[in-house]
């Protein structure tokens, strides 16, 4: 059975002099393998703070998926140092060794291959109209 729990960020109000969103969880994820899916980490602020809210509300693993991994202003550090089992990202932005040295949680896979099978099946196979 999959169950589904959700994040809820919500920007500090105007004028509040903080600049950290809220981050609240609506579900239970007690003892449960938890997959946070986005689709950009820029500095990662974000994804570690929903990885702490999951564990401290009980997950058993937290892991995190994203498509365009920009990675900036100390991203690959943070999210080393964070509560992620493993953090799956894809090639869509390059990802210096660096950054994949400051954090072996991270795995990069290729949607290469994908593309390519899409661009083929545009170009080369007929079409009913």
């Amino acid at each position: 059975k999959i169950g589904v729990a959700t994040i809820i960020r919500t920007p500090p109000p105007p004028g509040s002099g903080s600049s950290k969103p809220k981050i609240e969880l609506v579900g239970k994820v007690k003892n449960k393998v938890v997959l946070l899916v986005g689709d950009v980490i820029d500095t990662g602020s974000t994804t570690c703070s929903a990885a702490d809210v999951v564990k401290a509300a009980g997950a058993s693993n937290v892991f995190a998926f994203a498509s365009h991994p920009i990675l900036s202003r100390g991203a690959a550090a943070r999210l080393n140092e964070s509560e992620l089992e493993k953090l799956v990202v894809l090639d869509t932005v390059p990802v210096p060794t660096e950054k994949h040295e400051k954090c072996p949680k991270l795995e990069q896979i290729s949607i290469a291959q994908a593309i390519a099978e899409k661009i083929e099946e545009c170009h080369f196979q007929p079409k009913d109209i």
